[in-house]
């Protein structure tokens, strides 16, 4: 699968010409798409806003995997200055139901350990640390990306960062590539997820910046080992 061409807001705009605003109810987006290891352009996201907008079509914001710090922001959405009509931070397990039960909803003791979270977050700083420590490490990896892969950007905010793997030509790795560099990774310790054109580095909010200098030699190594050759 390609990414589409062209921007996400000349995309959605096309659709709703053909389908004519009347017959979508809403467009759902990820600030930062994690299988096809997409990261559209701040202004290109405040565009698409404003097209639904203006369309009357909700904007929904799927946050499972950007939201709650790891972009160093509790919501990348809104730290772009968009206020979605309905920001999702998490999702059931399969099969998806409509829960209709309230037993446990409120739980006290749930409610204190999401509590002490949110307290940790802000007598430590967290978001200020992640912010901190992700601008070390996409610094780190793309002087490591920039000595091995002649195309694409390392790009992604906070500790949620996708190295690009593709060809000369620009396109992606093949699978078998792929999936030696991500086990050669971690037979050394590091942990990646695979995008269909290259990986995702997602850290723990508290790496320091020993652990980033680890995990930018990690990828030193595993692209030294010869990559898609």
């Amino acid at each position: 699968m390609s990414p589409p061409q062209g921007s996400w807001t000349e995309n959605i705009k096309n659709a709703l010409d053909e389908l004519s605003a009347e017959r979508v109810t809403a467009v759902i987006f990820e600030p930062q798409m994690g299988s096809l290891g997409i990261i559209p352009e701040p202004d290109d996201l405040r565009a698409l806003a404003r097209l639904c907008r203006d369309a009357g079509v909700h904007l929904i914001a799927d946050e499972v995997t950007t939201g709650c710090g790891w972009t160093g922001v509790m919501s990348r959405t809104l730290d772009l200055g968009i206020e979605p009509d309905l920001l999702v931070l998490g999702q059931p397990d399969p099969p998806r139901f409509l829960a209709a039960g309230s037993a446990t909803d409120g739980h006290p003791v749930a409610c204190a350990a999401g509590l002490a979270v949110l307290d940790t977050y802000q007598r430590d700083d967290i978001l200020a640390h992640v912010r901190r420590t992700g601008a070390g490490l996409r610094e780190r990896l793309e002087t490591v990306h920039a000595k091995w892969i002649a195309e694409g950007s390392v790009a992604g905010a906070g500790l949620m960062i996708h190295l690009p793997l593709l060809l000369a030509g620009g396109e992606p790795w093949t699978f078998p590539a792929l999936e030696a560099f991500r086990t050669e990774c971690e037979n050394n310790g590091l942990l990646v997820s695979a995008s269909m054109h290259g990986v995702w580095v997602v850290p723990p909010l508290i790496a320091t910046e020993d652990d980033c200098a680890e995990i930018a030699s990690i990828f030193d190594q595993a692209l030294a080992q010869g990559g898609a050759a």
